[in-house]
């Protein structure tokens, strides 16, 4: 709700500064001699640069959206080894343990399992 609030006073700003500079003001451009009204001369450069800055964020965010899905991934991946690596771990517990009872040690460490 902010942001529409925003929008409302910026394009409210915006209309009365165009309706109050509308004196022609002569524009040259390389050969071209064209007459335009003073607010187009100081909005136009503003709207460019406003319009560069958000082509430039939107792919700067883009960029960090690739790598922050990249990381998941791997994170996902890496979690899934250990999982693994863990299951792998308590089979190999367990037939450590059925060995030594099969060779007869009654030596257990309680906390192993």
């Amino acid at each position: 709700m902010k942001n529409f609030i925003v929008i409302v006073l910026v394009v409210m700003g915006l209309t009365f500064f165009v309706t109050s500079n509308t004196a022609p003001v002569p524009l040259h451009f390389f050969t071209l001699t064209k007459d335009v009204p003073l607010s187009f001369i100081l909005i136009l450069p503003i709207s460019i640069t406003l319009l560069v800055f958000a082509l430039y964020n939107l792919i700067q965010r883009s960029k960090t959206n690739i790598i922050i899905r990249e990381l998941e991934d791997s994170l996902e991946s890496e979690q899934k080894k250990v999982l693994e690596v863990a299951k792998r771990t308590h089979e190999l517990e367990l037939e450590n343990r059925k060995l030594k009872i099969r060779l007869g040690h009654t030596d257990f460490d309680e906390d192993s399992l």
